[in-house]
């Protein structure tokens, strides 16, 4: 008896702490356990020894087991509004931790790399715009599983889609910011971002963005904008291919306009030096660092041969190979893509793993085994501040992973269209008076 009477006392002494806890879970479940919590000190205790002190109030055992419930009761509607602030307030919490930790991870790129300053972007700049991971969360709360299951069923049939689908997200955030100008097709007043050159006949996946839309548009109709397509189906790509997966931030909205020459000015070529990459890169605010952890997506996907054939026969104009490629490597390419060859023939960017995200990226710069000049060249450009960093993710793939994910959210900020800006297009091809069937004539190239 004296040990039960023990218990009793600890558990009445741990009520706070069990309260504390159970606010941080389902109202339904506190009220279940509390009331049970509730029922269990007033049989043991009020039953068994307060009943021999007043044996003359026969309805008392029947008030001590109506009394918890109704204290439970009042207790819980009281302290509804209290839990549904937490939860709103928890919500408001993640998305301002996770700009901060955005923020705190800019300011030491900064510090290492002798204190770089991001130029002024136009529109809404880094860290300022009003993205958020829960942005969807109540109008379209299923908004990135349907993005995935998309890109899953993509994966059954194009093993490439993945890359090709994280290549869109980089090609529209380089022009004129992360406004899904690039998905808009010709039109009497679109001069489409896909006949750039860098675009051209090589850029793919627009029928899986548009799969993923009608998806979307099935589900919560007008909700989720074409830009936030590309931010989300980039972070499915990596993950689904074994990379690392990242919270997304949301709330872009879509430009209806598109820039052909600015895709033509600011998109990096396969056979830029070091020092063209890394000014294209700043031109967008994004430091070395985040140039070689981006390049890291080159470890999946393919490219035409057109793009590195120079590398093989006539470098720089000198009748002779680029004399940074492997000999062997060499052999291999020259065989798959002949002088005077077929230019659209297919290689493969990481030799090694061509489908799956990792470091081998980085461990084929290191032995020379890098398909494009703009690949290579962060390894083999002498003195060149970017060989440390090849060496450390080729060293340690989560330092790659970490690095990767934080200049994806880097390059997931860039001049974005938010609030009331731009609109939340029915139809990522076409501004919505086309979607709507206005007069505009469509120009069918692709």
């Amino acid at each position: 008896m004296e040990r039960e009477r023990e218990r009793e006392r600890e558990l009445i002494k741990a009520m706070p702490s069990i309260i504390l806890a159970l606010l941080l879970t389902p109202s339904s479940l506190c009220c279940i356990l509390l009331s049970n919590i509730y029922i269990y000190i007033y049989k043991r205790m009020v039953l068994q020894h307060c009943m021999h002190i007043l044996p003359y109030y026969s309805n008392f055992a029947s008030i001590c087991q109506i009394l918890p419930r109704l204290l439970t009761f009042v207790c819980f509607v009281l302290f509804d509004q209290f839990l549904l602030t937490i939860s709103e307030t928890n919500l408001e919490a993640r998305a301002t931790v996770t700009s901060g930790w955005l923020q705190e991870e800019m300011d030491l790129r900064k510090t290492r790399h002798g204190g770089f300053r991001f130029p002024s972007l136009p529109r809404a700049g880094y860290g300022e715009a009003q993205l958020s991971p829960t942005f969807y969360e109540e109008d379209c709360p299923n908004a990135t599983s349907i993005v995935r299951a998309v890109i899953g069923e993509a994966l059954q049939t194009d093993l490439r889609i993945a890359a090709s689908l994280t290549r869109l997200f980089f090609h529209d955030c380089f022009v004129n910011g992360c406004d899904g100008s690039v998905l808009l097709d010709n039109s009497s007043t679109i001069d489409s971002e896909k006949g750039a050159f860098p675009n051209n006949n090589s850029a793919r996946g627009f029928d899986v963005v548009d799969n993923i839309k009608t998806a979307l548009e099935t589900a919560c109709p007008g909700i989720v904008s074409c830009a936030d397509i590309l931010a989300i189906s980039a972070e499915a790509s990596v993950s689904l291919s074994g990379g690392p997966s990242w919270t997304v931030l949301l709330g872009r909205r879509d430009s209806t306009t598109a820039n052909r020459t600015a895709a033509n000015e600011a998109l990096p070529a396969p056979s830029f030096t070091l020092d063209e990459l890394k000014a294209s890169f700043a031109a967008v605010g994004l430091d070395t660092t985040d140039l070689v952890a981006l390049s890291g997506a080159h470890t999946f996907g393919r490219a035409q041969c057109q793009f590195f054939s120079d590398r093989l026969y006539d470098f720089n104009s000198t009748g002779s190979p680029d004399p940074t490629l492997n000999s062997t490597y060499l052999e291999t390419l020259s065989a798959l893509c002949p002088e005077s060859g077929n230019g659209s023939v297919l290689a493969d960017l990481d030799p090694s793993t061509p489908d799956g995200f990792d470091a081998d990226y980085f461990s084929n710069l290191q032995v020379h085994y890098g398909l494009l000049q703009s690949d290579q060249e962060l390894f083999s450009t002498s003195g060149a501040d970017t060989v440390d960093i090849v060496n450390s993710f080729s060293a340690n793939q989560s330092a790659f992973f970490e690095s990767f994910v934080i200049s994806m959210n880097k390059m997931g900020n860039i001049s974005l269209l938010t609030g009331t800006d731009g609109e939340i297009r029915l139809n990522c091809s076409k501004v919505n008076e086309d979607s709507y069937g206005s007069s505009a004539t469509l120009i069918a190239e692709y």
